[in-house]
């Protein structure tokens, strides 16, 4: 349900029904799956219609199932596939974060949508270490405890 305070979301109090039938029509409802007990039941969750997108989150995912690393790669791919079978049965959009555009195209193939790439975090280590790496090159083989 949705509240109707005073606030902007309400058009602050002023056409409360058309502000909240705008919101209605336009938000998406995106569920994220990535426990094994998300994975049990992703055809009941996909079914609920208020639903337009399952997320899948496959590092907690491949914890929760214990498909951690590349011994656990063949049982995560599963259950990925399974949630994205059973997510497209119903009708539903299917989005999953990637740590890098890799394999984007392997998973559109699928049918996969939506996607988040990476993180604040993954990218601003990356940016850091290719600053790192010209650093060095920049010092021309000397040994940087020597300059500091």
């Amino acid at each position: 349900s949705r509240g109707v305070g005073p606030g902007r979301a309400a058009a602050y109090g002023y056409q409360i029904a058309k502000s909240i039938g705008r919101a209605n029509q336009s938000t998406l409802l995106a569920l994220q799956v990535e426990t094994a007990e998300g994975l049990a039941n992703i055809a009941g969750i996909a079914s609920v219609q208020e639903v337009d997108l399952i997320f899948i989150g496959p590092g907690d995912l491949s914890v929760s199932i214990d498909a951690m690393g590349p011994a656990g790669a063949e049982r995560l791919d599963a259950a990925i596939n399974q949630i994205i079978r059973s997510s497209q049965d119903a009708g539903r959009k299917v989005g999953i974060f990637r740590p890098s555009s890799d394999d984007v195209g392997r998973y559109a193939g699928l049918g996969v949508s939506f996607f988040i790439l990476s993180s604040d975090a993954m990218a601003l280590g990356a940016a850091l270490s290719q600053s790192l790496q010209a650093a060095l090159q920049a010092l021309d083989g000397k040994d940087p405890d020597e300059i500091i």
